[in-house]
């Protein structure tokens, strides 16, 4: 049998001397991820800060910059108040949130004023007409087709000489509100939280 050790010898000192060594692909592949996320980080940046502060004619929403934490939808709402007993309206240019458009509403109706005291939102909820349906092993939730926005507001709000129409300004100012059309708003009334 022919010495194939010298021959062996020689092939392992070429491939140490050999600049072409075997490359590790799964290194080139997490430097490509790395990339990928980094570029991606950047690109969602630069959106976002071309975004901020801008508006379209058309009243759509569009990303802005709020409190400097979050983004949040601003949209044009329509505010209704009352000015010398008659009913009118103005667009405002606000933050999608139902607090927001609230404090909108409670300025152009003076209702503090009108109260004497701060008219406070407690609480804001989204309700539908959705039922549960439930099986051996399943629950499946069916959405309903009617909204119902339910805002409690302190009850200092009917202290108001027109209080009765102020609630009707308020509803029609909520329910077109966050970019949701509500089929129909309810007020309920208590007494101011105190923290």
């Amino acid at each position: 049998m022919p010495d194939n050790s010298d021959n062996i010898q020689e092939k392992l000192e070429k491939l140490r001397q050999d600049p072409k060594k075997p490359k590790n692909p799964i290194i080139y592949i997490a430097v490509a991820v790395c990339a990928v996320i980094v570029l991606a980080g950047i690109s969602l940046a630069v959106v976002l800060t071309a975004q901020s502060g801008q508006t379209d004619g058309g009243g759509q929403s569009i990303l802005t910059s709020y409190d400097e934490d979050i983004a949040l939808l601003y949209e044009d709402v329509t505010v209704y108040y009352l000015e010398n007993g008659e009913e009118k309206s103005e667009i405002k240019h606000l933050p999608s949130t139902t607090q927001d458009i609230f404090n909108a509403w409670a300025e152009l109706n003076k209702i503090d004023e009108k109260a004497g005291e701060k008219v406070e939102l407690l609480s804001a909820s989204v309700s539908d007409n959705g039922w549960e349906e439930t099986t051996d092993s399943t629950a499946v939730y069916h959405t309903g087709t009617e909204l119902t926005l339910t805002l409690i507001i302190s009850d200092s709000m009917l202290k108001c000489d027109d209080s009765d129409a102020l609630k009707e300004t308020l509803k029609k100012t909520m329910s077109e509100s966050g970019g949701i059309t509500y089929n129909k708003v309810s007020l309920l009334f208590s007494g101011t939280v105190k923290q």
